[in-house]
């Protein structure tokens, strides 16, 4: 969680993660349907999650179909889902997260700020935006930091007992040591 302006709860949130096909998301999801938790990108596309959205008790948070504001409005539209996992590498950085995030503030969904995975530099980024969003729709932040073997930036924000939040610096916070960006650029 981000920030002491986030409120605490524990959430059961299940993520298929695109891997069934409607017809297996249906029979699951029907036959937990007294549990309560999210079905987070149940099946592939976006067509196939509309699908189970509507026959299905538990809600449901797009997450990899989710690719800019753009699409947004559409599935908004189609008003058959609670919440968005908004990735900042796949919705176009700061500026699109950020639209995302001001959309599903105005239409009352719920949104998780994260990134499919990175390091300090999408933590801080990710942060910031959890820390600015309303409390009435932010879900969660997931940081994926502790994951990676490369450290940018010693003194960028760190999940610390659970929790994280900007380190109050400058900008993002974030003072990465630029040989190992040039060493990973060549990596690739």
């Amino acid at each position: 969680m981000a920030g002491e302006n986030i409120r605490e709860r524990e959430t059961l949130v299940v993520d298929a993660n695109k891997f069934w096909k409607p017809h297996e998301a249906r029979r699951v999801l029907n036959a937990t349907a007294d549990i309560d938790y999210y079905i987070e990108q149940p099946c592939s596309t976006y067509e196939e999650c509309v699908s189970v959205s509507g026959s299905v008790k538990q809600p449901m948070i797009l997450d990899e179909s989710l690719l800019d504001p753009r699409f947004l409005l559409r599935a908004l539209k189609d008003d058959a889902f609670e919440g968005f996992g908004c990735k900042i590498t796949r919705v176009g950085g700061l500026t699109g997260m950020r639209a995302i995030r001001d959309l599903c503030g105005l239409a009352g969904k719920i949104i998780t700020c994260d990134d499919a995975w990175g390091g300090d530099l999408s933590t801080a980024a990710t942060t910031h935006i959890s820390v600015a969003t309303s409390p009435s729709v932010f879900f969660s932040t997931y940081v994926s930091t502790d994951f990676s073997t490369i450290d940018y930036d010693p003194g960028a924000s760190k999940v610390v007992n659970g929790s994280i939040k900007p380190n109050g610096l400058p900008g993002l916070g974030v003072s990465p040591d630029e040989s190992l960006l040039t060493l990973v650029a060549e990596f690739k």
